[in-house]
């Protein structure tokens, strides 16, 4: 038989083709081991320390950082607790203001209207405010005492009529701080607090109750005659619709005693007359009569 020929692509013979296979894994196996042990032996230059140690210093001032500020607790604000008391808004500082009911923001936009030049005439002037509420308002209305500067007044015009005014009779649920002075015996100081018990109280029933006044109790005999009142002006308060906070504003009612009507009220849902408040222990058949002007149980009183 003729010889076959050989493979012209295939130089080697199959055992001198497994020994070559062998010499390279050998050869790639010896540069393996040379890479890695040079690799676990070979010391970092400079350049590699400075970059890991600017990454470890960057990584502990983030983790300082979070530390530090993002879990730290909020710190909370604490407002004065409610105070109300006579203030006059012209001259009334902030913490005086949050003392009365006012929130932060609404003392800072009082603050900022004076400021700018702003001034209060009288009580109703505050209503004119768009941020005030009603409620706030007929919070602090009956302490808001605005002081008039009495020397601003004509002296010579207030000495010559002083002789004809003397007898003059005022109105007690009408005049104000000025005709007020034109009597004997008031100054300013007895002028504005008339006018502001009158405004706590809602107004006046009869002039015997200028003696609640501190100031008049010695003297107010002498100016029961220069005085009428008209009891038709009283402002009442609606027992079926206000809270315990507006009852206990009037200087007739204790906490306690505006509390257990409030609560008698919830409890029967409508009161009817001031005769169901005598079931309050309380409350005395004296102090239920003074108080008899200045209730209402009618829910659409036009006088509340």
């Amino acid at each position: 038989m003729p010889r076959a020929k050989r493979n012209s692509f295939l130089p080697l013979t199959g055992s001198q083709l497994l020994g070559l296979v062998i010499l390279l894994l050998l050869l790639a196996a010896t540069i393996s081991v040379l890479y890695y042990v040079d690799y676990r032996t070979a010391t970092p230059d400079d350049d590699d320390v400075i970059v890991i140690r600017e990454a470890t210093d960057l990584i502990g001032m983030l983790e300082k950082d979070t530390f530090e500020y993002e879990y730290q607790p909020r710190q909370k604000v604490l407002l004065p607790e409610l105070n109300l008391h006579p203030f006059d808004p012209n001259t009334a500082d902030s913490v005086t203001l949050l003392e009365e009911g006012f929130k932060p923001w609404q003392a800072s936009l009082l603050l900022r209207y004076r400021a700018n030049g702003g001034r209060y005439k009288d009580s109703t002037s505050l209503r004119r405010h768009q941020w005030l509420s009603e409620e706030l308002y007929r919070q602090i209305q009956p302490y808001i005492d605005i002081y008039i500067d009495t020397t601003l007044v004509d002296t010579f015009h207030l000495t010559f009529n002083y002789p004809l005014k003397k007898d003059t009779i005022l109105e007690l649920n009408t005049c104000d701080t000025t005709e007020l002075q034109l009597l004997r015996g008031i100054g300013a100081y007895t002028a504005k607090q008339i006018v502001f018990y009158r405004e706590r109280l809602g107004g006046y029933v009869s002039v015997e109750q200028l003696q609640d006044i501190e100031i008049l109790k010695d003297k107010a005999d002498s100016l029961y005659r220069h005085f009428t009142v008209d009891t038709t002006l009283i402002v009442r308060i609606n027992v079926n619709t206000e809270n315990t906070a507006r009852l206990r504003m009037h200087p007739y009612l204790r906490y306690e005693q505006a509390k257990a009507i409030y609560e008698l009220r919830r409890h029967k849902v409508q009161l009817h007359s001031i005769e169901e408040l005598r079931s309050l222990d309380c409350l005395t058949d004296e102090e239920i009569r003074r108080l008899r002007p200045y209730l209402s149980f009618d829910l659409f009183d036009p006088k509340h």
